[in-house]
């Protein structure tokens, strides 16, 4: 029997075809794009190529850095050479010390050639004038400020050196509070080419380790060559534009005796020069706390010179018994459950510097060295937190009042103390004298005095290189965040970048190459700002609450929220 079409019925199919694909056309034309629309993240476009152009080049970017040199040489009357051309000798003179660093550029069989994106290149220029047509010497303390100081090497006669007179080596004093070298001669052998020889040695001592320094830095890497960078590096606190330094008094028992200190005007004398050298740099808070009550959280070892007496016997200990602490013990000494040496202050790195006097009955309390010695000064480094001094108050007798008496430590009795904090925090500020480094080559071709800077402050050795240091750290900081920056970024498509963390991307590559440009006119406090605003906005992009809160937020749980449990 043939089945019967109902009347409408092909109609009826068409029209639901037409439902059906009216639908899908809806969903896929309008409801996909809605969708898509409302629930798309927004990505602003990334610096990436600009990026990676400082993290993924196959050679490190050349950063010039320009340091000028004037040579004085004596007055013509005076000359018993030949007479020599000052501007042919200062020309010689530059390409023999650019030469001989090059040389120094080369990796040896044995060294860590692992290179970072930065290859800092010290480009010396030379001047040279003879006698009266001599010019100004630079005024260092001016350019300081601006430029890169030069370095200013003035010749004498032999004759003339302050030094034991040898006939053939030339003699060299080096003034630590200027850049400026004096340099004996023997003006018979003085000739165009010894000349170029002897400067160009001195030049190239003078600078070669702080290259080999900058360009470790630039790798994050310390090789056997630089065992003291390794050291500086693990003592110097984070850098940062803004310190806070706490001096604590801590007593251990004020029952014999109440403390108090005259901590303003000790600092007023050994600690604020320095403070005011580095203003523009570094920026200090500072402020000063008691407390009557710090009990060690360890047990000292009694000490004797008696070989019948227990405890360790040793030859160049202090006449009485006292108790010491060993090497071992340090790293317990601060008690930081019973005394109170946290700050308030959570956005700046805070440096404690701690004065410990201990209670009678431990007293004298000694430090000893890892050979068993007493230590000098007494006192220890704790890297990247502060540092320790135990005071050792002289004998007194025992308080017949109700009331313990009270005594003040002066600011001439702080003196000793305060000095050693000194030299603790330019540690932790990773403050050295290049000119240390320079010592043993410099003495196999000359005869060496070193002038020592009385000052508090810094030197102006000392100011460059500190300067430099944290420059070309800074920015290899600044490109590594940058480059992990971009890696979380490529991981997580689905991360949301504002329009403000673009900015921030932006603007820390403009400071970096601001950098090289500054570098590169002998702009070194220029330099120095660039480096460390181009480490902070990187950090501020990386760091952005936005992206650290997707950082926990792996692609797996978007199946929570888009498959029913």
């Amino acid at each position: 029997m043939a089945a019967v079409e109902r009347p409408g019925y092909a109609a009826l199919v068409r029209r639901h075809r037409q439902a059906v694909l009216l639908s899908v056309c809806l969903v896929v034309l309008i409801g996909l794009p809605l969708w898509w629309t409302t629930t798309r993240v927004y990505r602003a476009q990334l610096p990436l190529a600009s990026i990676r152009r400082w993290t993924e080049q196959a050679t490190p970017t050349a950063v010039r850095w320009p340091i000028q040199v004037h040579l004085q040489l004596p007055d013509p009357s005076a000359w018993s050479a030949a007479p020599l051309n000052t501007t042919r000798l200062g020309l010689a003179v530059a390409d023999a010390t650019q030469a001989s660093l090059v040389a120094r550029r080369e990796p040896g069989p044995a060294a860590n050639t692992t290179q970072g994106p930065l290859a800092v290149q010290l480009d010396v220029q030379v001047t040279a004038s003879i006698g009266s047509r001599s010019v100004k010497p630079p005024d260092h303390h001016a350019q300081s400020k601006k430029r890169s100081p030069a370095i200013t090497i003035r010749l004498h006669a032999l004759d003339d050196a302050p030094l034991p007179p040898e006939p053939t080596q030339p003699k060299v004093r080096i003034d630590s509070t200027t850049t400026t070298v004096d340099m004996w001669v023997p003006l018979s052998l003085a000739t165009h080419e010894a000349l170029v020889r002897w400067i160009g040695h001195l030049i190239t001592a003078l600078l070669a380790d702080h290259e080999r320094t900058l360009n470790a830095l630039a790798a994050k890497r310390t090789d056997h060559q630089l065992p003291h960078l390794r050291q500086e590096l693990q003592r110097t606190v984070h850098h940062t534009s803004h310190y806070q330094l706490t001096f604590s008094l801590l007593h251990a028992d004020s029952t014999a005796v109440t403390l108090d200190w005259a901590i303003a005007e000790g600092l007023d004398q050994a600690i604020r020069p320095l403070l005011a050298q580095l203003k523009g740099i570094l920026d200090f808070t500072v402020d000063s706390q008691v407390q009557h009550y710090a009990p060690l959280a360890l047990t000292p070892t009694l000490v004797t010179n008696s070989a019948n007496d227990k405890g360790p016997s040793l030859t160049n200990a202090p006449h009485k018994p006292y108790y010491a602490l060993t090497p071992a013990m340090l790293p317990h000494f601060v008690n930081a459950q019973d005394w109170n040496l946290a700050s308030t202050e959570t956005t700046r790195p805070l440096l404690n510097f701690i004065t410990y006097v201990p209670s009678e009955p431990l007293a004298p309390l000694h430090l000893l060295t890892a050979s068993g010695d007493p230590a000098p000064l007494n006192a220890f480094v704790i890297p990247r937190w502060g540092g320790v001094v135990v005071h050792n108050l002289l004998s007194s007798s025992t308080a017949t009042t109700a009331a313990p008496p009270k005594h003040t430590l002066t600011a001439d009795e702080l003196t000793p103390v305060l000095q050693v904090f000194l030299a603790q925090l330019r540690q932790l500020l990773g403050i050295t004298d290049p000119i240390h480094a320079a010592q043993r080559e410099l003495a196999t071709h000359f005869t060496v005095a070193y002038d020592p800077s009385t000052a508090t402050g810094l030197t102006e050795w000392e100011l460059i290189a500190l300067l430099s240091k944290r420059s070309v750290h800074q920015v290899a900081e600044a490109i590594s965040t940058l480059h992990s920056f971009q890696q979380v970024v490529a991981s997580m498509p689905n991360m949301v970048i504002l329009d403000t963390i673009r900015d921030k991307a932006v603007q820390s590559l403009q400071r970096l190459d601001a950098f090289t440009t500054h570098m590169a006119q002998g702009q070194l406090r220029a330099a120095y700002s660039d480096a460390t605003q181009a480490l902070v906005l990187a950090e501020s992009a990386f760091f952005d609450p936005t992206i650290l809160a997707l950082l926990y937020f792996p692609d797996e749980h978007k199946y929570g929220v888009y498959m029913p449990l």
